[in-house]
């Protein structure tokens, strides 16, 4: 693995932190906002960062786990960070006009927002040496007016699980989850995403199925769309097993309960993490077990102590079906013929950033493929470099259960996009700028349709 000592300089336009949104007066901009360096020179010593759990690793979770140590001793740039421990709370760190951080992991939860509050400051890809060596789907993911937001770090896809005793035929639809009809015959066996992003499989099952609500982008919804999407949560809402946030808990309902997996899943009694980016959560007292990626993956029990009985339908990450495809469950996974839906985390560089030569020694480090190849064992997701796939870094099992390199497949991932107001065009009957729903208002519908109890007030 190689770092640049030295980075180039170049010369390239300077971007404050409204950059790429259109011309904003200095009213626009946050607080104690910075420019960011238009060339980079020696490391300031120190950098700031934001993470959910399991992105930042310095060998204190597990003392295989370290992709910090060896960055602060090839830079000099000392690493400190926040955990967030969810992604509101990791949009309040970086909005924060008295917290200047260098950086963020960002999900899609908040990753548009970030953009659209001028929270994050654009990137120069060309100071990022391996930039292109990752997916190119993936770097335009966070493109906005020519300009790039964030560097690739990892992703994963939202499958179709199912049970090959009980499910036959094997589906091929989202509709065999949201029909009503077919949501029944599994009744009490189905598992779901705990996540306000999760309403976009259910769009992506109107579109075929309710052809007038003009749905396009499942993640772009206006309101009739969204009321739509959580009446077919609703009317689902009784046949649900569980919605899980815990890999674990995936894990667990289509094992009948009980895993044996310990740690190895989500680290069990930990935290749970954000249901849409399959992140390990803070790790609890003790040492957390990494992902197991190799042939020897614990034993999965067919029930819990209970007897209870196990999941036949839902949705997983390709992390979950691995795991149990390796312990024996007779669990398969299908692409829905609607499409299927995925994620993106992102490093993108703060708006207040006081260290950015540092900033931009770690974007080349965590984009490099040995890094890669550890952030993909630890939490279990796909790595943005498929470079990581080569030599003798990840397994070949592990990179075609994660679909890594797969550029076919990739193509055909409807990658999610935090939720905003401003969407499409406005023609032939699809939603206009300004005509959509918010993350805020995903949220609450998500809240009322899958919990009740759950409402707040009004």
């Amino acid at each position: 693995m190689r770092l640049r000592a030295k980075v180039t300089a170049l010369v390239v336009t300077t971007v404050l932190a409204a950059a790429g949104l259109g011309a904003c007066s200095g009213d626009d901009e946050p607080a104690g906002a910075v420019r960011v360096a238009s060339t980079l020179g020696p490391g300031e010593g120190a950098i700031n960062l934001v993470s959910l759990s399991g992105y930042v690793e310095n060998g204190g979770s597990d003392p295989r786990v370290d992709w910090v140590t060896p960055f602060e001793k090839r830079t000099g740039c000392k690493v400190g960070w926040k955990a967030a421990r969810s992604p509101e709370e990791m949009a309040d760190l970086m909005s924060d006009p008295n917290r200047r951080y260098d950086g963020v992991s960002a999900p899609p939860e908040v990753s548009g927002r970030l953009i659209a509050d001028r929270q994050v400051v654009a990137v120069n890809p060309n100071l990022v040496d391996g930039y292109k060596k990752l997916e190119p789907r993936l770097r335009g993911l966070l493109k906005r007016d020519g300009r790039f937001y964030g560097v690739p770090f990892t992703w994963g896809s939202n499958l179709l699980a199912y049970d090959t005793r009980t499910v036959q035929p094997a589906p091929s639809s989202w509709a065999a989850l949201f029909e009503p009809e077919q949501a029944r015959r599994y009744s009490g066996r189905l598992i779901m995403r705990d996540s306000p992003l999760a309403i976009a499989e259910a769009a992506l099952y109107l579109k075929d199925k309710e052809r007038k609500l003009h749905i396009g982008d499942p993640y772009s919804l206006t309101a009739k769309q969204l009321d739509a999407a959580g009446k077919v949560l609703a009317k689902q809402r009784p046949h649900v097993k569980e919605y899980w946030q815990l890999p674990a808990d995936a894990i667990s309902a289509f094992a009948g309960g009980g895993t044996g997996l310990g740690g190895a899943t989500g680290r069990s009694g930990d935290a749970p993490p954000p249901a849409s980016s399959p992140l390990p959560a803070p790790p609890s007292s003790g040492t957390a077990t990494p992902t197991p990626t190799g042939t020897d993956a614990p034993k999965v029990r067919p029930t819990g102590p209970g007897g209870e009985q196990s999941a036949a339908l839902g949705v997983v990450w390709p992390y979950q079906a691995d795991v149990l495809n390796r312990a024996g469950r007779p669990v398969q996974t299908a692409v829905p013929s609607e499409g299927v839906t995925g994620w993106m985390n992102a490093w993108m560089i703060g708006a207040r950033v006081q260290h950015p030569n540092c900033m931009y020694q770690w974007l080349q480090w965590t984009a490099s493929p040995d890094v890669q190849q550890q952030v993909a064992e630890w939490t279990g997701v796909a790595p943005a470099n498929p470079q990581a796939c080569s030599g003798d870094r990840l397994k070949r099992e592990f990179c075609d259960a994660y679909r890594v390199g797969d550029r076919g497949y990739l193509d055909e991932v409807i990658f999610a996009h935090t939720p905003a107001k401003a969407c499409g065009t406005g023609k032939k009957g699809k939603p206009g700028k300004g005509d959509c729903t918010d993350y805020a208002e995903w949220t609450k519908k998500w809240i009322e349709a899958t919990n009740p109890a759950r409402r707040g007030p009004g």
